[in-house]
């Protein structure tokens, strides 16, 4: 069975044919008037070779063929393949993070690996887990990252590149990538929604991972109108809370470029030449996770996050491949537009010849 990408393109051939086929028709007609108002036919025949009326109608002819041909092929013909099948996911999922300077606590030192999370801080382990927990179980489900501090930021579009979302996740996803102080989840929650609506497809489960360690910026009176979205939209949400309940300082190593830049000499974090601890906080996490009717879970070491394939429903489907078929309109198109032009070159080098023949 063959199908069409661009439907428009496939209604709009028949009247394109037709008005192409009425604009030629009166160029011929426009061509034949002029040579028998201003021509002189006894010298038009002596020097060059009037067009007849069989030629134009093949170049006509040859001309809405290729036409024809061209709008099949930008209508992108395909067909469905016999032989191979491949897995489609069936859900969205948007992993919201926290990173805000509370995330560069070296809470889990020697428990993460590699040299990308060889900090072992809190978004170090968030990190780890979106590529060694999430992404493997994901199968081939779509995947986008939404960051936080005192603004969002779009880390990642709702995508099944796995590759390039492990490289966003090693290189890009920072302490500080996204601006601002504090812990706005409010922003990256409507953040998720938008890309959820605009990158989304019909008939998708939807799940938001959030990882942070609390302390989350006052709400809104926009929060409860994003919970009312969410269970709209069937989206089930689950909370991650990183860190230990030991306050830890903050290393200055551990930090983005800007807060290096401005606390140089310095070796921990210090505010009013205060030190600043930090720890999990348990209270504020619960509390959102009520909030967002959300399952709430602790992770202190990698094996600790658990994705249940069957309660977030990450199965896959299989569909048939479509196999592209607009090469072949296309190669007819110029085959008849090649056509065309031989028609009309065809009688002007006969007629060269002829006159070199009587000319020797």
């Amino acid at each position: 069975m063959i199908t069409f990408v661009s439907l428009w393109s496939m209604i709009l051939t028949v009247p394109a044919v037709i008005l192409a086929g009425l604009l030629l028709l009166q160029a011929w007609r426009n061509y034949r008037a002029s040579n028998q108002l201003y021509g002189e036919s006894n010298l038009i025949e002596a020097g060059s070779s009037l067009l007849s009326r069989r030629i134009y109608s093949a170049v006509c002819l040859a001309v809405c063929l290729g036409l024809l041909g061209a709008c099949v092929g930008i209508a992108r013909p395909q067909r469905q393949s016999d032989t191979a099948e491949f897995p489609q996911g069936t859900m969205d999922v948007i992993c919201i993070t926290d990173v805000s300077r509370s995330m560069a606590a070296q809470d889990y030192a020697g428990l993460t690996s590699g040299e990308a999370f060889a900090g072992g801080t809190r978004l170090d382990m968030a990190r780890q887990i979106m590529r060694d927990r999430l992404i493997p179980a994901l199968a081939s489900n779509r995947l986008g990252i939404v960051s936080f501090a005192g603004n969002a930021f779009d880390q990642a579009y709702l995508g099944d590149d796995y590759k390039a979302l492990t490289w966003v996740i090693e290189n890009s996803l920072k302490i500080g990538s996204a601006s601002g102080e504090g812990a706005n989840i409010e922003a990256a929650l409507l953040m998720a929604l938008y890309y959820m609506d605009v990158d989304g497809m019909p008939n998708r489960h939807r799940l938001l991972i959030i990882f942070s360690d609390g302390g989350f910026d006052e709400e809104s009176e926009k929060f409860a109108q994003i919970v009312t979205e969410l269970a709209k939209r069937k989206v089930k949400v689950m909370l991650v809370g990183l860190g230990g309940r030991t306050p830890l300082a903050i290393s200055v190593k551990q930090l983005g470029a800007r807060d290096q830049y401005f606390m140089s000499g310095k070796t921990v974090l210090q505010l009013d030449g205060q030190t600043q601890l930090t720890a999990r906080d348990d209270e504020a996490l619960v509390k959102m996770a009520g909030k967002l009717n959300a399952s709430y879970m602790r992770v202190n070491q990698l094996s600790d996050f658990q994705l249940d394939a069957d309660e977030f429903e990450l199965e896959t489907q299989t569909r048939r491949s479509q196999e592209d078929l607009y090469r072949l309109p296309v190669l007819f198109a110029f085959a008849a537009i090649f056509a065309g032009q031989l028609c009309l070159l065809g009688p002007a080098i006969l007629f060269r010849f002829k006159n070199e023949e009587k000319q020797s």
